[in-house]
């Protein structure tokens, strides 16, 4: 009786020494599975946290692609419309230009009209004073031939 009493504190304490060992490694698996969880809690925000960066990322490139197109087409239209407006000033100046000329012609028609009246003029006179000359003298000789 002694020896199954033996075997049977023996086979206990066999067993007691398993179940502190699975009791251990038990224990060692919650240890293992709550640094897991705890490393899963930290992965998914940092998973979170990137899909919000990348989210902002993506709404700024948009934004930024919005602002260049806007931009874009800003500078076309300032362009066309600098381009209308310096046609504008080409016609515009071309009209002084023109203008300025057709005043030039007439101011220098005008001009000489002027000096060939004034010409016509001096020429009349030098006429009419050859011809009174020419009458003077014409009388001065016929008195000198009537006197004789």
């Amino acid at each position: 009786t002694n020896t199954k009493l033996r075997d049977s504190v023996s086979s206990l304490e066999k067993k007691m020494k398993d179940l502190k060992g699975k009791a251990a490694e038990h224990s060692r698996s919650l240890r293992l599975r709550n640094q897991a969880e705890k490393k899963l809690e930290v992965l998914k925000s940092e998973i979170s946290k990137d899909k919000k960066f990348r989210a902002s990322l993506q709404r700024k490139l948009k934004e930024e692609g919005e602002e260049r197109r806007a931009e874009k087409k800003a500078a076309k239209l300032q362009a066309t419309k600098l381009l209308r407006d310096s046609q504008k000033m080409k016609l515009e100046l071309q009209k002084v230009k023109d203008a300025a000329a057709k005043q030039a012609n007439v101011l220098r028609r005008k001009a000489a009209e002027a000096i060939s009246k004034q010409k016509a003029a001096i020429e009349q006179q030098k006429r009419r004073s050859n011809a009174s000359s020419m009458r003077n003298s014409s009388l001065c000789s016929k008195s000198d031939i009537s006197k004789e």
